[in-house]
């Protein structure tokens, strides 16, 4: 079962986060440790294991780039070679970055052009282009010092 079955939720890179929250607190609420106190030694680490799992996967679909890149793993390798165009261009920009030049409407424009992209490609199933695509959004976000 896959993180996005685990909490009943659509495979999607956008994900209804009211959904998501309310699917997590509901399951931790059946599967809390402390539900399970006077259970066997066996029954509390299952349900301790369980949690663990829960939360992990919470934590990573509560994610946007964490989300793309556990759909995407699920169906594709993450291992991809970008375009030497676009290795071309993050050159230049780094460049231009340490000339002193302010990129930020350019590279958050180029971002937001990237995740409508992946969004498009994810839909119609088309997994290694959306690697590709995840993996130029995590390269502009490292140009462009933000957090992913």
């Amino acid at each position: 079962m896959n993180y996005f079955e685990l909490f009943g939720l659509p495979e999607e890179v956008d994900l209804n986060h009211l959904n998501l929250q309310k699917a997590y607190f509901s399951l931790q609420k059946s599967m809390h440790p402390d539900k399970f106190t006077n259970a066997s030694s066996v029954e509390r680490e299952a349900a301790t294991e369980s949690a663990a799992v829960i939360n992990k996967a919470y934590k990573i679909l509560s994610n946007k780039f964490k989300r793309a890149e556990y759909l995407i793993g699920l169906h594709t390798s993450l291992e991809v070679q970008l375009p030497d165009d676009f290795m071309e261009q993050t050159f230049s920009w780094h460049e231009k970055l340490l000339d002193g030049e302010d990129l930020s409407t350019t590279l958050n424009a180029l971002e937001e052009s990237l995740w409508d992209e992946l969004r498009v490609q994810a839909q119609s199933c088309a997994w290694a282009p959306s690697a590709i695509c995840l993996a130029k959004i995590r390269m502009v976000n490292n140009i462009s010092g933000n957090q992913l």
